[in-house]
């Protein structure tokens, strides 16, 4: 029999422990999405909830972080194409995760060090990308002015938590927020590809997003809690080791009779608190589940920047060349890197890292300063006026002097085929007192308008759209 050394069993426990301790931060990053933005009645939100608490429960667990992956993976399939971009982050993560787990159960390995490798260099690779295209996509000539600027707005909801409002500030900083904001989005993933500065890089996300995201008029607590945990599974495995040793301390303070039955508890009150929450407890603002959300924000950026501080600088020879990742893995990032450009190539305007960036790409032209579209005509360029209409969703948009596409329109109406409807398309004026009157305002395509998904056009009055 071949004994292991004791230095590979060590990094083997401790690549252990720092998945275990990840796995908490992902299923909490879970609930925060269920939290905020999904149908409570859904059964797939019951399934990926009710996945998170049992991983809670048991973060070790490789078939119980493989459930949760697959379950986030059906619920965001179902949800296309109408999903938010955070959950394309999650989707690729897990799964990247799935695939993994999927080959240690196969193979009956636990986590070591060689196997979890992978998997922090492949969630680096998704968080790089899709951050990275959020960051550049806001290089373009509207978003550095100011009174359109997204930066601007996003700087106004935020700034309500910290009293900050137009009137305290000098016109000087809301004139350097689309700087800031540039600047800063594109410094962090580049700050966390380079080893030695992957801590600085830590800490700098978890202000910087704390700051944007913490006012109860904020929409984005959801994605940060996300963020954090991505950020967490890429620090030291030291780090881990560094938390276990305070958590031990303060278990050895809980009375043994308590201890016995903590996590039971734990567990119980957990998930009645879930529940609570989703019934619209703890709503400020209109912001779902923020009493929650805020406070676990910030207890998780805390720990973080403190870990981060903290982490050991041993840990920064190790390599970032993508060893060690499978077939599939290699799939899902050319996946990933194909659904960012599509802006560019007139695919698709959602759901790809472009929210709050005010980037421009219809009628075949781009607003970027150095990515232009290509130049074939698409969906994309298909673009509708509304003149009246009885769908109120339709309404809105041409209340606030937006274009739709041809491909967008359609699927509103299948919604609703009993609205009236009357349009500008081409030059042509169309009118339907009912617009099941034309077939075709109400056909859908079945895998077109399952995959691809357009924003309302507003480049007639550029604003801030997400």
């Amino acid at each position: 029999m071949v004994t292991q050394p004791a230095t590979s069993r060590l990094s083997t426990n401790a690549a252990a422990l720092h998945i275990t301790v990840f796995n908490i931060f992902w299923a909490i990053a879970h609930i925060g999405h269920l939290l905020r933005k999904e149908a409570i009645l859904h059964p797939l939100v019951w399934i990926l909830l009710l996945s998170c608490v049992l991983l809670i429960e048991k973060p070790s667990s490789r078939l119980r972080l493989g459930f949760v992956a697959l379950s986030q993976i059906v619920l965001f399939i179902k949800r296309l194409p109408a999903t938010d971009n955070h959950m394309y982050i999650m989707f690729f993560i897990n799964a990247g995760l799935l695939v993994t787990v999927a080959h240690l159960l196969v193979k009956d390995e636990g986590w070591n060090e060689s196997n979890l490798k992978a998997i922090r260099i492949y969630a680096l690779i998704v968080l790089v990308i899709s951050y990275g295209a959020a960051a550049i996509a806001k290089l373009n000539h509207v978003f550095f002015e100011p009174t359109k600027s997204c930066a601007v707005d996003m700087f106004g909801d935020a700034g309500l938590f910290f009293g900050w409002t137009p009137a305290i500030l000098p016109l000087t900083i809301y004139n350097a927020l689309p700087y800031i904001v540039a600047s800063t989005e594109l410094m962090i993933p580049i700050l966390l590809v380079i080893r030695r500065t992957r801590s600085v890089g830590t800490v700098i996300l978890v202000i910087f997003h704390i700051m944007i995201s913490l006012s109860p008029t904020s929409t984005a607590l959801d994605f940060t809690i996300l963020l954090f945990a991505v950020a967490y599974l890429l620090l030291p495995y030291t780090t881990s080791q560094h938390l276990r040793a305070h958590y031990d301390k303060i278990h050895a303070l809980i009375p043994s009779s308590l201890r016995a039955n903590i996590t039971s508890i734990f567990v119980l009150l957990l998930f009645f608190l879930l529940v609570a929450l989703i019934w619209r407890l703890g709503t400020v603002a209109g912001n779902r589940g923020w009493t929650l959300l805020a406070p676990t924000s910030l207890t998780i950026g805390f720990l973080l920047v403190a870990l981060a501080i903290k982490s050991d600088s041993r840990q920064r020879r190790e390599s970032i060349k993508p060893s060690g990742l499978k077939p599939p893995h290699y799939a899902l990032i050319g996946l990933l890197l194909f659904n960012v450009a599509s802006p560019y190539m007139g695919i698709k305007t959602a759901g790809t890292f472009t929210m709050y960036s005010n980037l421009n790409t219809y009628d075949s032209r781009s607003n970027h300063f150095f990515l232009p579209r290509f130049p074939w005509q698409s969906l994309h360029d298909d673009l509708v006026e509304i003149v009246a209409t009885s769908n109120e969703d339709l309404e809105v948009l041409r209340r606030n002097g937006l274009r739709v596409t041809w491909h967008e329109l359609r699927r509103q109406l299948a919604r609703n085929p009993e609205s009236s409807i009357s349009f500008i398309r081409d030059g042509q004026l169309y009118e339907y007192e009912r617009a099941d009157q034309n077939p075709e305002l109400i056909r859908l395509h079945p895998v077109l308008h399952k995959l691809v998904w357009h924003r309302p056009d507003d480049s007639i009055n550029p604003r801030c759209l997400w």
